[in-house]
């Protein structure tokens, strides 16, 4: 059993409260008490959202199963599966993760800390956040 941490109002997995204790916010200014009442703040807000967006995640993920389920052994052709995809609403392009690494390499160099802490930084909050 994971050992969790009480910050009113949410729990937080004890890996991660530990990580933001000794790691994330020493030599930052930053208070713990208000990092973390920032934290449930942003997470109680965006609950909501990440309910819907894990839903949606669910319908698409069941959509293509079915798709694919109901094609066996057929020869792919992106031109239907990709029309498949834009009618159950997988189009939506928003989010484009094609300059992640530049993003993270820019925000390591400002906080001071190296890709793969802030890789492993944000795991660990979205993982507490998804498990919320």
């Amino acid at each position: 059993m994971r050992a969790i941490v009480k910050v009113d109002p949410i729990e937080v997995d004890k890996i991660l409260f530990d990580f933001v204790a000794r790691e994330a916010l020493p030599g930052t200014g930053v208070e713990e008490q208000s990092f973390w009442k920032g934290f449930a703040s942003l997470v109680s807000r965006l609950a909501p959202r990440n309910a819907a967006l894990l839903a949606k995640r669910d319908r698409l993920q069941a959509a293509i199963d079915a798709w694919h389920r109901d094609r066996p052994g057929a020869q792919f052709d992106a031109g239907s599966y990709r029309t498949f995809l834009t009618d159950i609403g997988g189009n939506d392009t928003r989010l484009n993760l094609g300059d992640l690494p530049s993003m993270i390499e820019s925000l390591a160099s400002r906080r001071l800390y190296s890709p793969t802490k802030l890789l492993s930084l944000g795991s660990a909050a979205i993982y507490s956040f998804c498990t919320w």
